[in-house]
């Protein structure tokens, strides 16, 4: 017997009145509607057997159509995190609980309030584990076929890596007396002034815990004489993204003389394809590129919440616009994604590389040379408008003049939304 239900009712109502989804804690959660990708419920799913497939960060609609009748979700999340699991929309005429299992059918949560809703947070979860959610009347005997329910879970990182490209936030230590045998700009000048691909990448390869396939050396780390050591499983940041896009094959490539540090690369490592870095790191890839007129801003922002649904590590949303060129990293959305809706399929060609998305030229956006006194006089008359939904994106600036300003901020916030519009998207990028 339950015990205590108006109570539940009431903490239930005030749970959804602050926030339904936890969110970045510089980030006003109610800024956030909770519903993105739009679905239905399809029978027969009364039993863990039968479970119906979902996927974090998609809101589906369900019935409790006859009496004793049970609904059973099944979602496997693509990161481990902290899950919250969220049913609301209960009709009145009936009271529903919401009961969350493990992957061996164990219960791990429940909430079992009478309001007309039910949150249960903060729920730990590992990547490519099933978890299992049921729905199910108070009373076996009440129904309601005719009004639905909303069943939505969302799985968040407990941090999500940021790397800003100037000012940076991470160690360039020696970098800038380091250099590609291919350029002769040291690694700092290109990471500041050029960085926004490799940083973002950095971000997202990090959020994934990918780490290089083979031993390189760190000239960060290097003594007074250059010395350095090999480093074993490097993990994702913008050095090692750089090392990644350089394509070399082993650490006898970096070496010291003369008091700078030499990389043996016939390339730019801001020149280099997607593959390259995904190859480096061991993780698969996608991109999706939009080279037709056809693919509006309405499509362009419905694809990204549909993508960001599927891949909350982050992706990546390359914005060009003339000789303005800029990447930031996606991680959150509430834009809606109907049920109906039809993503492209990834870009066939796969040698786009950061040369053709780097526009070197020193009107670019993300080639501004020095930080700025404040966000108008970097903007300036470019900051006429704000990008459209832009409160309903949450992104990983890597240029600001404040590495905390670019930390999981509203899109419509950013550098990047006050500069860009959605037709402005020219590529989506995913790691995974």
């Amino acid at each position: 017997m339950k015990k205590n239900k108006v109570f539940y009712k009431a903490i239930s109502l005030i749970l959804l009145t602050v926030s339904t989804l936890s969110f970045p804690a510089n980030v006003a959660a109610a800024s956030i509607v909770p519903q993105t990708v739009t679905g239905s419920e399809h029978e027969p799913n009364n039993t863990f057997a039968t479970a119906q497939i979902m996927h974090s960060d998609y809101t589906l609609t369900g019935y409790i159509n006859s009496a004793g009748d049970v609904d059973y979700y099944q979602v496997t999340f693509p990161i481990s995190g902290y899950a919250s699991f969220w049913l609301g929309n209960i009709p009145s005429s009936i009271d529903l609980d919401l009961f969350i299992y493990n992957q061996s059918r164990t219960q791990i949560a429940s909430s079992t309030g009478n309001g007309n809703a039910e949150l249960i947070s903060n729920v730990a979860v590992t990547a490519g584990q099933k978890y299992y959610i049921k729905v199910e009347s108070f009373h076996a005997d009440l129904y309601d076929a005719s009004n639905p329910y909303l069943i939505r879970t969302k799985v968040q990182m407990n941090s999500y890596a940021y790397f800003s490209q100037n000012p940076t936030n991470f160690s360039t230590t020696n970098l800038e007396k380091t250099y590609t045998s291919y350029d002769s700009s040291d690694w700092k000048s290109l990471l500041t002034n050029t960085g926004c691909v490799i940083c973002g990448y950095a971000m997202i390869l990090n959020n994934l815990g990918a780490t290089l396939t083979e031993k390189m050396k760190d000239v960060r780390t290097a003594n007074s004489n250059g010395d350095m050591t090999d480093v074993a499983s490097m993990e994702a940041d913008p050095y090692s993204v750089m090392l990644a896009a350089c394509n070399i094959t082993n650490s006898s490539a970096i070496t010291y003389s003369n008091g700078r540090f030499n990389i043996a690369a016939n390339k730019n490592p801001m020149s280099s394809a997607i593959e390259t870095v995904a190859g480096k790191f061991g993780t698969d890839y996608e991109l999706y590129r939009f080279n037709s007129a056809a693919a509006t801003a309405a499509y362009k922002k419905q694809l990204a919440a549909y993508l960001v649904a599927e891949h909350p590590q982050g992706i990546g949303l390359f914005f060009k616009n003339g000789s303005k060129t800029h990447l930031a990293v996606l991680t959150e959305s509430s834009y809606t994604v109907g049920e109906d809706f039809v993503p492209m399929s990834p870009t066939s060609s796969t040698a786009l590389g950061y040369s053709e998305e780097l526009e070197q030229n020193s009107e670019s956006f993300n080639m501004q040379p020095t930080a700025v006194a404040s966000d108008a006089a970097l903007l300036g008359t470019k900051a006429a408008t704000t990008i459209e939904d832009g409160d309903k994106f949450i992104i990983y600036d890597p240029y600001h003049e404040s590495t905390s300003k670019g930390d999981g901020i509203l899109l419509s916030n950013s550098y990047t939304g006050k500069v860009y519009t959605w037709d402005d998207l020219y590529t989506i990028s995913v790691f995974y």
